[in-house]
């Protein structure tokens, strides 16, 4: 019975992990020996970037073109985004072609990118992100590649402001809305499928951003001020106070931001009403105008300010006497103290055929 059982488990183990061996079959001992300490050292790092970097730039100069492909398909996800960033960076090869090939490896790796800033990241999304095309034709090719092919990737969601979608593109568009992910990726496929206008998306875009009400951003209240309705409205009284001052009080500092509470003014004052107005009015007169620390208050009046005068209407007619004067006066100084820029002085460097310019994603 045991070696019953012992058969089963082995096929299930085996079902359940199917082409990896094959897909990935290279291991540090298929390497030469000059190769194989640094390869550890990053493998036993855990990093791509610092602080593997002086074992990186051994691999670097004494890996092989060919060695190099092959550790592109590594057991390993670390040695794979290394091997791919100096094949792409390798410019005898072809190396487009490689980048193009190596789209669908979903590994996650650990990039320390800097100043011992870490994030989480896909080996192809690393990859895109590192990757230099020689004409803005190859990058539009791997846009639409990377839309229709290979839209789990985040390099996906980054692509939608990358290209001009059309009505062929809807599909892709739709599925990356209704994919589980960050919302700070869903929600650029959400503005997107806003975008598109369609009657049948709308209650799929209520429940979204209703669902996603804790944690919405720049791309959310943008879809509530371009596509307004009493929905919106509503979750949009509803984030305030609360949500809106915790944009500024998070203890966490990457929330520590005021960009996602200039979009929600912003949307909020796009309505023109009574009820708006009142929100409005609780935000102005607050004293101070951010009861912690730290703020960029002077960016968020300014934009505060600029978006009531924008959205002028009779029910703002109260705090267009507070913010016209001060327009005025901030509008005047810097007119006043501007310094004029002398373009024409500027050092003009020549162009190099044999070095065509690279272009970044």
């Amino acid at each position: 019975m045991k070696y019953l059982l012992l058969s089963i488990f082995l096929c299930t183990l085996l079902a359940c992990t199917p082409g990896s061996a094959t897909k990935y079959p290279y291991t540090i001992r298929d390497f030469p020996d000059s190769l194989r300490t640094d390869l550890r050292k990053i493998v036993n790092y855990g990093f791509i970037g610092s602080p593997s970097y002086e074992s990186a730039g051994n691999i670097r100069m004494q890996i092989s073109d060919n060695d190099c492909k092959r550790l592109a398909l590594s057991e390993h996800p670390i040695l794979r985004s290394l091997a791919l960033d100096i094949l792409c960076n390798r410019h005898h090869l072809d190396h487009y072609s490689i980048m193009m090939q190596h789209l669908d490896d979903t590994a996650y790796v650990n990039w320390y990118y800097q100043c011992a800033s870490f994030t989480f990241i896909t080996v192809s999304d690393f990859m895109v992100k590192e990757y230099k095309w020689y004409t803005e034709e190859e990058k539009n090719r791997t846009v639409e590649k990377i839309i229709r092919d290979h839209n789990y990737l985040q390099s996906a969601y980054e692509a939608l402001h990358k290209t001009t979608l059309t009505e062929a593109h809807y599909p892709f568009v739709r599925k990356m809305a209704e994919k589980e992910t960050l919302m700070k990726f869903r929600s650029e496929a959400l503005l997107h499928l806003a975008g598109y206008k369609k009657i049948s998306d709308t209650g799929f875009l209520h429940n979204a951003l209703y669902q996603s009400r804790h944690e919405l951003d720049a791309n959310a209240f943008g879809i509530m001020e371009l596509y307004q309705d009493p929905f919106y409205f509503a979750m949009l009284k509803k984030y305030f106070p609360g949500g809106y001052y915790r944009n500024f009080c998070k203890k966490d500092f990457e929330r520590n931001t005021t960009e996602n509470a200039l979009s929600y003014v912003s949307a909020l004052a796009s309505y023109r009403s009574e009820e708006s107005a009142a929100i409005l009015e609780k935000i102005l007169f607050q004293d101070p105008l951010v009861p912690c620390f730290p703020a960029d208050t002077f960016r968020l009046r300014q934009h505060l300010y600029e978006v009531i005068e924008k959205n002028t209407c009779e029910h703002y007619s109260k705090m267009l006497r507070v913010v016209k004067p001060w327009l005025e006066r901030e509008r005047k100084e810097s007119a006043e103290n501007g310094f004029p820029i002398d373009t024409t002085s500027f050092y003009q460097f020549p162009s190099d055929s044999t070095n065509p310019p690279k272009i970044r994603w």
